[in-house]
């Protein structure tokens, strides 16, 4: 029994679903739960961020966002709180991915009672729990046994190394208690002794605390200095004083290195920095370079004009040098930047860039970068500014236009996921209620009716149901052409072992052989896209063939190998997808990859909607790779497709 309140997260858009679950958690005897909801995705995460949630209840169909993709945003916004998928799709290779992706478990709406729901949350906080103090013990053991050290304190001996320990230091495990005497005099750099000391004065008290922190350059065996992070605490103690100090100790040598480096050069700057002795504004840039691409020049704080300049900002102000030289900056910028060039002017304490609108005697504009640094004078006083201008008018413009794109794809995918919505929502729900009512039709009125009516009501079901099934693959198919392919290394092997697991029951049925020709390799993909890949192709090359023998190969070769496809791009590897089946026409090899296109009858070879090819196309594409194949009518099939990607 839970004896403390349980506060749970239902995120689901169906208020109906919402308020079953709140009553079936009310209905739990001996059980207390807080029920909250949220509608969206976006909704729930953002209760999430604010803590204080036990348990996720999630549907996998919401209106931004579908799938196992909703899965994952769960899981990342909150890694520590247990997920339980609850969704309306009885769908066994769903809730066995859901599984693998984090989900605690996979719940069916309309067949969890009350006590299943109340147990199934329980179990999954516990389990939750359970693995999360599982690696918190894990990581805290590997990381004391992998740099662990035991220091006698009364003799100042290092009485055991770990292995990993010893190889920092370069000693032999076995012989480091007799190798390494006096800590001190020994191993202890010169310029670290005393604050060494001090370090093992405080552990050696009678009122040494529990866990100690410092930093020391040890000498290695092969004579080197390496820097170490050791932390310390007491393990036994001998008349009250510590006489056993367990530790453990990391190299941050390239750390410290880092960090002396980043210091010398901080000290270069500055020195750089610093101003002459006795030199004036215009004797420090007298010669500014006239062939540099970019626009210079140098503006006195006192009176504003610019006492410097180069051709090349003469050349885009329109106007030559010495026109230039004694004008202030807002005489020859564009009035409405006038105010932006004045607090450019003002914030002289440190660098800065602004965006500057230049405006030319012909009328013309030039829209410019302009990064300004103070110049200072002996005492440090900023007495002037180096400023460079570089023209960025074509570069605004690409921006510009690719942000109003970037807006209209923004709004092209709203529309598409409002789309979705509707496929998944409101065009299936009349949906239900026909086939249901269909349904009760023939239950209810099984005696009444004739075998005719009968036979054109469960027509009514079936086509019900296909239509439904049609909307479920349409709105998949519109899913797969936005956003990007959630690329990671990626074991192809282990992806395709899953596919096959979960088609072994079909190829079982219908007597196939399926044979990997070798292990496939890890590459750079989205492993849960390249999963459904791999079981279409393999279900239609069983489905697709009329042998009593049914043979399935799966290989890769390199693109070498090969050799190139028909608009093939460079990649490593060529994967195929072999059968005996019954092959595929010239005529036909067009048509294959269209959506919702079929060559058989509705129900011939297993039936289906006849999107299968079509999705694996939009993968290959969402992987930026190529598909072709290669056919005997009578004799089978070879599907070849490459899957690009950084690491491929």
């Amino acid at each position: 029994m839970l004896e403390q309140l349980t506060n749970v997260l239902v995120i689901e858009d169906n208020p109906g679903d919402a308020d079953l679950i709140r009553a079936l958690f009310e209905e739990a005897s001996g059980e207390r739960f807080n029920v909250e909801t949220a509608d969206r995705l976006q909704t729930g995460l953002r209760r999430l961020s604010l803590g204080a949630v036990d348990l996720v209840l999630l549907d996998l169909s919401l209106p931004d966002s579908q799938g196992i993709a909703t899965l994952h945003a769960a899981v990342q916004a909150a890694p520590e709180v247990p997920v339980v998928v609850m969704t309306g799709l009885d769908d066994e290779a769903l809730a066995l991915e859901a599984m693998k992706q984090g989900a605690q478990d996979y719940l069916v709406k309309g067949r969890v009672g009350s006590v299943l729901l109340a147990r199934t949350a329980r179990y999954a906080i516990e389990r939750s729990r359970s693995q999360r103090t599982l690696r918190e013990s894990h990581r805290l053991t590997q990381q004391l046994v992998d740099t662990l050290y035991i220091y006698d304190s009364a003799h100042q001996r290092i009485v055991y190394g770990s292995p990993r320990f010893c190889a920092l230091l370069g000693e032999d495990p076995n012989g480091i208690a007799s190798t390494r005497p006096s800590l001190s005099k020994e191993l202890v750099h010169p310029e670290d002794r005393s604050r060494f000391a001090k370090h093992i004065e405080t552990l050696s008290g009678a009122d040494a605390p529990e866990e100690v922190e410092g930093q020391f350059r040890i000498k290695i065996a092969n004579g080197n200095w390496r820097w170490l992070q050791a932390r310390e605490t007491v393990f036994t103690r001998d008349a009250g004083r510590p006489s056993l100090i367990l530790g453990t100790a990391y190299d941050v040598t390239k750390q410290k290195e880092l960090e002396e480096r980043v210091a010398e050069l901080e000290e270069q700057a500055r020195q750089l920095q610093a101003p002459p002795a006795n030199s004036g504004i215009q004797a420090r840039y007298s010669e500014l370079d006239d062939f540099a691409p970019d626009m210079m020049a140098l503006v006195d704080m006192v009176s504003g004009k610019v006492v410097q300049c180069n051709e090349a900002f003469a050349e885009a102000a329109g106007q030559r040098k010495e026109d230039l030289l004694g004008r202030t900056r807002e005489e020859i910028s564009h009035s409405g930047a006038s105010e932006t060039v004045r607090a450019a002017l003002a914030a002289v304490e440190t660098e800065t860039e602004t965006d500057l609108m230049l405006l030319r005697p012909d009328g013309s504009q030039v829209r410019l970068l302009h990064r300004a640094t103070p110049v200072r004078d002996e005492v440090g006083r900023v007495v002037a500014k180096r400023a460079v201008w570089r023209d960025v008018t074509e570069i605004r413009r690409v921006e510009q236009a690719m942000a109003q794109q970037s807006q209209e794809l923004a709004r092209a995918q709203a529309d598409l996921a409002d789309f979705a919505y509707i496929a998944s929502h409101d065009l299936k729900e009349p949906l239900r209620g026909i086939s249901n009512y269909a349904g009760f039709l023939l239950e209810d009125h099984a005696d009444t009716i004739d075998e005719k009516a009968k036979v054109r009501l469960e027509t009514i079901v079936r086509l019900a149901k296909r239509q439904e099934e049609l909307v479920d693959t349409l709105l998949h198919y519109s899913e797969l052409g936005t956003g990007e392919a959630a690329r990671k290394r990626v074991d192809l092997q282990t992806v395709l072992q899953r596919a096959i697991d979960l088609l072994q029951p079909l190829a079982r049925q219908a007597n196939a052989d399926i044979r990997v020709a070798k292990p496939l390799p890890t590459i750079e993909c989205d492993a849960a896209l390249v999963l459904e890949l791999f079981s279409h192709l393999i279900s239609n090359a069983i489905r697709f063939n009329d042998k009593a023998q049914k043979r399935v190969e799966i290989g890769f070769e390199s693109a070498q190998e090969k050799g190139p496809g028909p608009g093939l791009p460079a990649a490593p590897f060529v994967f195929h997808v072999r059968d005996n089946g019954i092959g595929i026409s010239e005529k036909h090899r067009a048509a294959i990859f269209q959506f919702l296109k079929r060559l058989h009858g509705r129900d011939e070879y297993g039936g289906g909607v006849g999107a299968g090819l079509a999705i694996v196309g939009k993968i290959v594409e969402k992987h930026r790779g190529k598909i072709w194949l290669q056919s005997d009518p009578g004799e089978g099939t070879t599907f070849y497709f490459t899957l690009q990607g950084e690491g491929n």
